[in-house]
This record gives structure tokens, sequence and C-alpha cells, in this order.
């Protein structure tokens, strides 16, 4: 139940809980405590989930590596509508 949080720049923060059925997005208090949060460009993590490379380096990564890894090698077996995904966030 870690809690992971994408900061994309010029986007609002996106909060997600770890669960065992996928990431589920949540609302966050001042007492939440992040596990790990991921920063950089819209290209970036657009680069992170569709490529195979391990190592982005405009990606900035703070808090819990374990948890970091664990959901990279996740974000490789997904198939996710990411157009999709995207445009909803990006409209918002």
């Amino acid at each position: 139940n870690k809690i992971v949080c994408f900061e994309i720049n010029d986007i609002k923060s996106l909060y997600f809980q770890i669960r065992p059925e996928g990431l589920e997005p949540i609302e966050i208090t001042e007492d939440t405590h992040i596990d790990t949060t991921f920063k950089g460009s819209l290209s970036t993590f657009i680069q992170l989930i569709t490529s195979q490379q391990a190592i982005h380096r405009d990606l900035h990564v703070k808090g819990d590596s374990e948890c970091a890894k664990a959901l990279y090698d996740t974000w490789q077996y997904l198939n996710c509508d990411w157009e999709g995904a995207l445009a909803d966030i990006t409209h918002s």
C-alpha cells in the first residue's frame, strides 16, 4: 500500500496508492506519507512507459528505491491505452 507521486512538469501532481489490483488514484492530505516521487517532463514519462530502457536521465526519483524499481518493472508488462489516459490528464 505504498503511495507514489508523479510530478509531471506543467501538470497537477498525481497521487496513487499501489494495491494488488493496480494503481488507485487518491487525494492526499497533509498527513499522507509519499513513499516515492517521480518527477520529469511529460515526454520523459512517455519514454519511460513505452521503452525498454531502464534509465532515463531526465526522470528524477526520490524516496523508496525498491518501490520505484517494482513500479518500473510493472510498467514493462502493462497493456494500457496511454494516449487515452494522457489525453484525460492534459485536458483537465
